[in-house]
């Protein structure tokens, strides 16, 4: 039978920071292993024989300070219920010694598993409480919820469609669908489309415009950007579109920035008609002028065109061979 002092070693030695607590109101501290001394900072001396609430007290200063409140709790439990209470993710500052002699509160964030602790015969002898520091996964956890959020904010925030999508390519290797995974606000305002999240083009578009998946499937497999304009005509709609691979361990993953342009392209079109009209007239009054100086020429009598004042601005042939050069007198 293995003696004390392995069990002793085994304690000691563990990687996971744990302490025995005795089953009084106060919870003394019985003993405490290596691995929460590391963690901690504090000496084995300053907390063996203390009560656990001693050595770690309530920050009366931060009212968002539960903790321990939340142990006491949870090792009462366990007493009561003979069963392991694990505490979900607890906020529990500690008090650190600069190298300075100073003392403060540092802000730490642990997991916890109160343990009662029978011996052979069923008797209650202490509670095992181990704990792992999980302050930097929290705070690294809270970092990427807050860029997260900034990230959201800002792309719900811009008043330009933008979607993100993934494609399915066929065996001949052509792109034949695509997915949408995340859309923002501005999605429905430029498509007309709603709800679109998970779900193919080709159930949301049916018959969506083969220049598209040109476009996404090219950038795709060159990697390199593009930005075009298409007309989505099962929409009724002219996109202007901006294609990339936002990372390039994903290529089947396409960013897609785009708008509705329709408005800007029907005024394009209405001005290339009234171009075109203006110089459909500008030949028709061209032809009209030269059909009537035909005319003249070819009338047998002479003829005067003057203005309104009855100053003189043309004459024809048989004008000139009438009077020649010289204008009768008016």
């Amino acid at each position: 039978m293995a003696s004390a002092q392995i069990f002793a070693e085994i304690f000691n030695t563990a990687p996971v920071g744990s302490y025995l607590l005795s089953l009084t109101l106060d919870a003394i501290i019985l003993a405490v292993n290596d691995a929460f001394l590391n963690v901690s900072t504090l000496r084995r001396e300053n907390m063996v024989g203390r009560s656990l609430f001693e050595v770690f007290p309530h920050n009366e200063a931060d009212p968002n300070d539960t903790g321990v409140e939340a142990l006491r709790q949870s090792i009462a439990l366990a007493i009561e219920s003979g069963k392991a209470q694990t505490m979900a993710l607890q906020r529990f500052p500690l008090w650190v010694t600069a190298a300075d002699g100073t003392r403060r509160y540092e802000e730490r964030f642990w997991s916890a598993v109160n343990t009662p602790i029978f011996n052979a015969e069923g008797t209650l002898l202490c509670v095992s409480h181990t704990t792992t520091d999980v302050t930097t996964a929290h705070v690294t956890q809270q970092a990427l919820t807050a860029s997260e959020r900034r990230f959201r904010s800002l792309f719900d925030a811009i008043n330009q469609a933008f979607c993100v999508i993934e494609l399915s390519f066929s065996q001949d290797g052509d792109l034949c669908d695509y997915r949408f995974m995340m859309v923002n606000a501005a999605f429905e305002a430029h498509t007309g489309l709603a709800d679109v999240v998970g779900r193919c083009v080709s159930e949301v578009i049916p018959g969506h415009d083969q220049h598209f998946f040109d476009v996404y499937g090219a950038v795709a497999r060159d990697g390199v950007p593009v930005h075009a304009q298409r007309e989505a005509t099962q929409l009724g709609r002219w996109l202007d579109i901006y294609a990339f691979r936002p990372d390039a361990t994903t290529p089947h993953q396409l960013g897609v920035l785009f708008s509705d342009i329709t408005e800007q392209r029907m005024s394009e079109e209405r001005l290339l008609a009234s171009e075109r009209s203006a110089k459909a007239g500008t030949r028709e009054a061209l032809d009209a002028t030269r059909r009537l100086d035909a005319v003249l020429e070819a009338a047998p009598i002479g003829i005067v065109v003057s203005d309104k004042n009855g100053a003189i601005e043309r004459v024809n042939r048989s004008f000139v061979q009438l009077w020649g050069d010289n204008h009768p007198p008016r």
